[in-house]
């Protein structure tokens, strides 16, 4: 990636977070419990805490965002879960699924907000070597460039409308083959078709006979 192009648009960079912040807000909305009321202030302050949350993490980079929605989204699920089994006291089975199922997001929450410290701090070991900086910045950089240019390099043949192949019957105004003119001469077929071949009537199909 040394001598990869640089992205067409200088504020594809800054354009590129934005987008990841905005969706990652949407994605976790879409995740998190119900809020306590269907108020559109409760909605507001659901969706308000948990960005609050994500942010607490001080998530620098994309794969660092990913990772704090991630252990915010489980936390959550993990409370609904003890929420859902203190909720019916009377139903021991519903509450022992609950509450294995609380452990189980608790387990994934704990793995995601380790992953995302191990992560920073390998971000931060990083930052403290200037020429290390440097590469990881032009990489990151390519890296955008490269794939928000690739749906453009595309097969250009993908995206190009199949050609249309007009087949002229082979029959004569005259002659035996007059009453057959609607039937196509294979040979011509596929020189018009450049390889196009009609395939052959099954074994045992009864043959029509065009009168």
């Amino acid at each position: 990636m040394d001598h990869c192009p640089p992205p067409e648009s200088s504020d594809l960079t800054l354009q590129l977070p934005r987008d990841l912040y905005y969706q990652t807000v949407h994605t976790l909305a879409a995740a998190l419990p119900p809020p306590v009321t269907d108020t559109p202030e409760d909605l507001a302050r659901r969706d308000n805490a948990a960005i609050a949350e994500v942010a607490s993490l001080l998530p620098a980079n994309a794969e660092e965002v990913t990772l704090a929605a991630q252990y915010v989204a489980a936390n959550a699920q993990a409370m609904e879960c003890l929420r859902l089994a203190r909720k019916y006291p009377g139903d021991p089975n519903f509450i022992l699924k609950c509450t294995a199922q609380s452990a189980s997001m608790m387990r994934q929450a704990r793995s995601a907000r380790s992953l995302l410290l191990r992560v920073q701090v390998t971000r931060q070991k990083r930052e403290a070597d200037g020429a290390a900086t440097d590469k990881a910045g032009w990489i990151e950089y390519c890296a955008i460039g490269l794939m928000a240019d690739a749906p453009r390099r595309a097969d250009p043949l993908a995206w190009r409308p199949a050609r249309q192949i007009r087949l002229r019957p082979a029959f004569t105004r005259s002659g035996p083959r007059h009453r057959h003119r609607h039937q196509l001469d294979p040979a011509r077929a596929r020189r018009a078709g450049r390889g196009l071949s009609i395939p052959s009537p099954p074994l045992g199909a009864e043959r029509v006979r065009v009168r």
